[in-house]
């Protein structure tokens, strides 16, 4: 025949495209009993060719897939509909995999089903990908489920404000605090939703805007709609949005009402306040009484005509008298300290001269406790501007927190030095020492470390490095407490400027 081609074997090519193809193609029976497929199907569940044929295709499918698919293939056997299944097989290595399964019917000229044709197609990383695509998605959607509930039910405001102004978003807090609800809100300016809010704090909003720096702890105060007519307080913290270009598209409100918190701070001032003027009062108070009870004792004392009883007695009033005494002063200077009445005479004076007073005002105190005090003085004179009297107070109460903290038989070491920068004196010892969360409440008010040993007990209020502190800081100076540990001793180091620079502190001596 012209044209005809005698080297072309339709069978034979069908059989290659068939042998070749990387999926299942398969051919059935009217009745559904499968009657060709390629080796693929073989090597992929390990069948042999006579197990595959006619419904050999159930015993390599996933127990679980089973029904359905027998079900879904005898309806279409009866119906000539497409068939088109996802399922799972298990394989020649005993693993599971994902197969998509469609076949369609072939009809005669009289429209009868005269053949299946279908393929099957391992669509197993695709149904792992959507596996984890679909979990990704699940876990997406309970975190956005989460951070939503976070939203409405967060303490404090919250919304988005657009580059208009207007709120895109809201939480219930601050749409209460505001006086409107969540829904009269959405979309309206933020002049509209607080009509009292100033100039200032809406400028505020539009330089973040502008400028992309967020607003942080800005203080407003103003009415709402809630309560007219009473003056609030908000804390709001203000965050640049950016689209993916970097652009601020839109800003982030913190609100929180700091009304109450506000007015418990003004309570705790005036508490604070009312505190040291009892201080004040109560040490002037009981100042008055002892001033002539101390004169008294001591005419007892010098009297000649008290036997040696009465003059035990009377040495021992006169010790609980003075020790009654101090604890009246330090009342005082503290009083003072706090109220910022404290007198400050400057002067420049030798700081070795103010290291050896402050060591013989301890000298009593060294000589009962068994200590030894060495000192380390410059060959240089060291000089500074400052109130010889309150830097005495300053050295001899470090002097007097060594002792205390000290054992008995204890080393106590006084050193001073002069940089190019400031003046310096270090008093260290080697006694109970300092845990390290206490190191900075040592300088609170009434604040006491432990004595050093079982059944001690450590005279005074606690007020002695308070002092140390705010006198230091008069001078524009500074006071670091440091040690190794419990039982390890501490150091406390001044550094003094040449030239005070607290407020109102002259810049030259007198």
């Amino acid at each position: 025949m012209k044209g005809s081609d005698s080297s072309f074997d339709a069978h034979a090519d069908y059989r290659d495209f068939v042998e070749l193809n990387p999926q299942v193609p398969w051919t059935a029976s009217p009745a559904g009993d499968v009657l060709d497929f390629n080796q693929r199907w073989l090597d992929l569940t390990g069948l042999t060719r006579e197990q595959a044929l006619g419904s050999g295709w159930t015993e390599v499918t996933h127990p679980d897939d089973l029904g359905r698919m027998t079900a879904a293939w005898a309806e279409v056997v009866v119906t000539g509909d497409p068939y088109d299944i996802e399922h799972r097989i298990r394989t020649a290595d005993g693993s599971h995999r994902w197969m998509r399964t469609r076949a369609y019917a072939k009809r005669g000229p009289d429209g009868s089903i005269f053949r299946w044709y279908g393929f099957t197609e391992d669509i197993d990383d695709r149904k792992h990908l959507e596996q984890r695509l679909l979990e990704q998605e699940r876990r997406l959607r309970d975190d956005l489920a989460e951070l939503e509930a976070i939203y409405r039910t967060a303490p404090v405001g919250l919304g988005v404000l657009d580059r208009d102004l207007r709120f895109r978003r809201i939480n219930q807090r601050l749409a209460s605090i505001n006086g409107r609800t969540v829904e009269e809100h959405l979309g309206r300016t933020v002049r509209e939703m607080v009509p009292d809010l100033s100039s200032e704090g809406e400028q505020a909003l539009r330089d973040v805007l502008n400028t992309g720096e967020p607003q942080i702890d800005l203080q407003l105060v103003g009415e709402t709609v809630a309560q007219p007519g009473v003056k609030r307080t908000w804390l709001e913290q203000w965050h640049p949005i950016r689209d993916e270009a970097g652009q601020v598209c839109s800003i982030s409100v913190v609100t929180e009402d700091i009304t109450e918190l506000k007015r418990m701070e003004r309570e705790l001032v005036e508490a604070d306040r009312s505190k040291d003027e009892f201080l004040a009062m109560l040490a002037h108070e009981l100042r008055n009484p002892l001033a002539p009870l101390t004169a008294a004792l001591q005419l007892l004392e010098t009297s000649g005509s008290l036997d040696e009883r009465d003059r035990r007695l009377v040495a021992v009033a006169a010790r609980q008298a003075g020790r009654f005494g101090r604890l009246v002063d330090d009342l005082l200077d503290i009083a003072r300290i706090v109220r910022g009445e404290v007198p400050m005479c400057y002067e420049r004076v030798g700081l070795d001269t103010i290291v050896r007073q402050a060591a013989d005002s301890v000298e009593e105190e060294i000589r009962k406790r068994g200590h030894c005090l060495s000192i380390d003085l410059p060959p240089d004179r060291v000089e500074i501007v400052a109130d010889p009297v309150r830097l005495a107070q300053v050295l001899h109460n470090l002097l007097l927190n060594a002792c205390k903290y000290t054992p008995d038989a204890g080393h106590i070491h006084l050193e001073l030095r002069g940089t190019p920068e400031f003046a310096q004196v270090r008093v260290s010892d080697d006694g109970i020492g300092i845990e390290p969360g206490q190191l900075e409440s040592v300088f609170e008010l009434f604040r006491q470390i432990p004595p050093a040993g079982p059944g001690e007990r450590v005279d005074g209020l606690g007020v002695g490095l308070a002092m140390v502190k705010r006198l230091v800081e008069l001078h524009g100076g500074s006071v670091l407490a440091t040690s190794a540990g419990a039982g390890l001793g501490a150091t406390f180091t001044v550094r003094m400027p040449y030239e005070p620079t607290a407020t109102g502190a002259p810049s030259t001596a007198r």
